[in-house]
């Protein structure tokens, strides 16, 4: 699945940017298995969501500039009888809105948009 290797890609990141053993932007692409452009895409989101991610030139490494932790959390299991019972999964929900016909298409076709879990 893609986001679980989103998740890995995001864990070893943030694991290489901790020990501050990234290398250059190239070697650190490699290690994660992205490319150097992602993983510059990849940065400036995390950077937007406060990482404080700085690139030490002399050094040749990333790492933060002030003490920062990830956490994401995922739990899978399978649900009881009861429980799948009481998912309605939206149904019901059509008389909740007060129009005919709800739009679908959540698409950013031509925006070139993805997000950070792309």
């Amino acid at each position: 699945m893609i986001l679980f290797k989103q998740l890995v890609i995001l864990e070893r990141m943030h694991a290489l940017i901790s020990q501050s053993c990234t290398g250059t932007p190239k070697a650190f692409a490699r290690k994660i298995g992205v490319s150097e452009r992602y993983l510059h895409k990849l940065i400036d989101e995390l950077k937007d969501m406060d990482a404080p991610i700085q690139y030490s030139r002399r050094d040749e490494t990333y790492s933060y500039a002030a003490p920062f932790e990830i956490k994401i959390s995922c739990t899978m299991r399978r649900l009881t009888g009861k429980e799948q019972g009481s998912i309605s999964a939206g149904h019901g929900l059509v008389n909740v809105f007060p129009f005919q016909r709800l739009n679908t298409d959540f698409s950013y076709r031509g925006y070139g948009y993805k997000g950070l879990l792309s």
